[in-house]
């Protein structure tokens, strides 16, 4: 049974944090800061240290830095989060997966990526790296996900609007904000900001989109 937080929202990223459970030691979720990466791990970790913990003066981080590899012990998957405020943790999961080769050992977030000065390996082969974005309109649930930008971009989706018809719906659908098929405000650029239900795909009604083009130099 996993930790995963009450009221947690199933994410994109989801599927391919479990894929990359299933072939690499460990995990390393890494993005701003709170676009749900403690959250996302704990949906598929049986354990937790964090490293960041203010509890008993930061004792956590104090013993992170004196015995990096006895943070590591636990049930596993085992999170470890903010390991980024002590990087000599990056070594020591790299370490332990070397030792035991098994896979889907530990998740690692952070808001920071490795320094190369601050480790011993870049961790390539034993932990596999994801770069997380902020939650996107389909994600929270203001988007149907009707319309997904990678249909956009291959012609699909605009073919089907053209013919009336619902454009085919992506496992990856509303990846952007930009195409989420809901309702969408911005800002114009001659008045105040505006609100209307976009159709399937394309763009707002009586919205303008201004073409910037690029200027070739003088030769």
């Amino acid at each position: 049974m996993t930790l995963r937080p009450d009221g947690y929202r199933d994410r994109l990223i989801d599927l391919a944090v479990e894929a990359a459970l299933g072939a690499f030691g460990a995990v390393s979720l890494e993005g701003p800061v709170w676009c749900g990466k403690t959250w996302t791990s704990l949906n598929r970790a049986e354990s937790v240290f964090y490293v960041a913990d203010p509890a008993g003066g930061y004792a956590n981080r104090a013993l992170a830095g004196l015995d990096p590899a006895g943070t590591l012990r636990g049930a596993e998957p085992r999170l470890i989060d903010e390991w980024q405020e002590v990087p000599p943790l990056w070594d020591a999961v790299r370490f332990e997966v070397d030792r035991a080769s098994k896979t889907g050992r530990f998740l690692l977030s952070g808001s920071s990526r490795l320094r190369r000065e601050e480790s011993i390996h870049s961790g390539a082969g034993r932990i596999a790296r994801l770069r997380m974005r902020p939650m996107s309109l389909f994600e929270s649930g203001d988007s149907d996900g009707a319309c997904s930008l990678g249909a956009v971009v291959g012609g699909s989706a605009l073919e089907a609007a053209s013919a009336g018809a619902r454009p085919p719906r992506s496992p990856y659908a509303s990846a952007s904000p930009s195409c989420g098929g809901c309702t969408w405000s911005r800002r114009s650029p001659r008045g105040p900001p505006t609100s209307a239900p976009r159709p399937a795909c394309g763009p707002a009604p009586n919205a303008s989109w201004p073409i910037r083009r690029r200027r070739r130099p003088p030769r």
